[in-house]
């Protein structure tokens, strides 16, 4: 559901609210993935929201970083 913000204005409470669905939807469609730490930040010049994530996968050794950025 990323691309639907795409469209809209960026503000702290679209980022806040970006951040917490996120923060939801790895909660619940992959449980055993942990994220240590989430970031949702803004370009407002370029329209650009990026969204970092440092996670780690439960029983693994899997440590990584992803970083997703919307233009």
């Amino acid at each position: 559901g990323l691309r639907s913000y795409i469209f809209s204005q960026i503000t702290n409470n679209n980022l806040d609210f970006l951040k917490e669905d996120v923060s939801e939807k790895m909660r619940t469609q992959f449980p055993n993935v942990n994220v240590q730490e989430l970031n949702v930040l803004s370009d407002p010049d370029n329209n650009e929201i990026m969204v970092q994530m440092y996670y780690s996968v439960a029983n693994t050794t899997i440590n990584d970083n992803l970083e997703l950025n919307f233009a």
